[in-house]
C-alpha cells in the first residue's frame, strides 16, 4: 500500500498543475489532451466534462483536428463508465470529423475503439470488422502505437474464442511494438493479457501468469490507472488462491476491493466479496466467509445481479447445510 501513496500523490499534483495552467492560460489543444487523459481512466465523468470544453474551444478556434481528438476522448471516457450506445455515438463522428479533415490517426484510433465495444457487446464479427479497417490505416501511416492496440485486441476477441496459443501470439506482437514506442499503458495491458493466457488450458503456467502480473503492476501505479490496477490485483489475488497462497489472495483481493469502492463499480466489488468469501472458507473461518457473502449478496439484489446471487445462495447454503 506504500507504493500507492507517491503515485496518488503525483497524479493529484499533475491535476493541480494542469488546471492551474487553465485557469491562468486557457485551453489548447496540448491542454486539452493532457487533461482528458489525466482523469479518463480514474474519474471519467471529469474527462467527460473537459472533453465537451475540449469541443466548445475547438469550435470556437476552428480546430477540427482537436475536435476529432475530443470526439474520440470523449467516446473512450463512455466506455470506461459500460455506457456503450454514448461510446460509439461519440467514436462515430469522431470518424466523420476525421474522415472531412483527412486526420487517418483519428480515424483509425475510432475504428479500434468501436471494435473494442462491439467485442465487449458479443459482437465479435462487427468487433474484427473493425480492427481490420483499423490496423490497415496504422499499417499505412506507420502508428505503431495504434497497430499495437490493434493486435492486442485481436488477441482479446482470440482469447474469448479460446483459441488461446493465437491470442499468446498477438499479445506478443502487441508487445514488442508497444516496447518500440515506449507505450506504458499499453506495455502494462499487454503483461496483464499475456499473465492472464498463461492461466489458461493448453498453456498454462501459474508462475509465468503471476510473473507478468507482477510486471504489470509498477507500471499501473506509475500511471495511477487504477481500473488496469484493479485487474492485476484481482489477477495475482486469483492465480495466488490456486496455489494455494491464501494469505497472499486475501491481500490482494483486498487492494482489488479497495480500487473498486473508489471507482463505484458495484459489478467489480459484489464479485470480490464473494472472492474474498471463498478464499476465508478455505481458511476455515465461516463467520468472515459469511459476512463477506451478506456483503456480496446486499450489493446483488441491489443490482439485480441474478447470477451472482445464486453462486452467493449456494455458498451459504452449503456453510449453513
Amino acid at each position: 500500500m506504500l507504493a500507492l501513496v507517491p503515485s496518488i500523490l503525483f497524479a493529484q499534483s499533475k491535476k493541480d498543475s494542469l488546471l492551474n495552467v487553465l485557469n491562468t492560460s486557457g485551453f489548447s489543444d496540448s491542454l486539452c489532451n493532457e487533461l482528458i487523459w489525466t482523469y479518463v481512466f480514474n474519474a471519467p465523468d471529469s474527462a467527460i466534462y473537459f472533453g465537451k470544453r475540449g469541443l466548445e474551444w475547438a469550435e470556437d478556434n476552428n480546430s477540427p483536428r482537436l475536435r476529432a481528438k475530443m470526439l474520440n476522448r470523449i467516446g473512450v471516457a463512455y466506455d470506461i463508465k459500460s455506457i456503450p450506445d454514448s461510446a460509439l455515438h461519440f467514436y462515430n463522428l469522431a470518424i466523420e470529423e476525421a474522415i472531412k479533415i483527412g486526420d487517418r490517426k483519428s480515424e483509425g484510433g475510432a475504428l479500434n475503439n468501436i471494435g473494442l465495444v462491439y467485442w465487449n457487446l458479443g459482437e465479435p464479427e462487427k468487433a474484427i470488422d473493425h480492427y481490420i479497417r483499423s490496423a490497415e490505416i496504422f499499417e499505412e501511416i506507420g502508428n505503431d502505437k495504434g497497430l499495437g492496440n490493434t493486435y492486442n485486441n485481436i488477441g482479446l476477441i482470440l482469447f474469448e474464442d479460446e483459441q488461446y496459443q493465437k491470442s499468446l501470439n498477438y499479445h506478443w506482437n502487441a508487445l514488442a511494438v508497444r516496447k518500440k514506442t515506449n507505450h506504458t499503458y499499453g506495455i502494462a495491458a499487454s503483461y496483464t493479457n499475456i499473465g492472464q493466457l498463461y492461466t489458461s488450458d493448453g498453456i498454462k503456467n501459474l508462475d509465468s501468469a503471476l510473473y507478468y502480473v507482477h510486471l504489470s503492476i509498477p507500471l499501473k501505479l506509475k500511471i495511477n490507472d487504477k481500473y488496469g490496477l484493479a485487474r492485476s490485483y484481482h489477477n495475482a489475488a486469483e492465480i495466488n488462491d490456486e496455489q494455494g497462497n491464501l494469505d497472499s489472495a486475501l491481500h490482494y483481493f483486498k487492494l482489488t476491493l479497495a480500487l473498486q469502492l473508489e471507482l463505484d463499480n458495484s459489478e467489480g466489488y459484489a464479485s470480490t466479496y464473494y472472492n474474498l468469501a471463498s478464499v476465508y472458507l478455505s481458511r476455515s473461518d465461516y463467520k468472515t466467509q459469511l459476512a463477506y457473502l451478506d456483503s456480496s449478496q446486499g450489493v446483488a439484489e441491489k443490482h439485480n445481479d441474478f447470477k451472482l446471487l445464486w453462486k452467493v445462495y449456494s455458498e451459504k447454503a452449503r456453510t449453513l447445510g
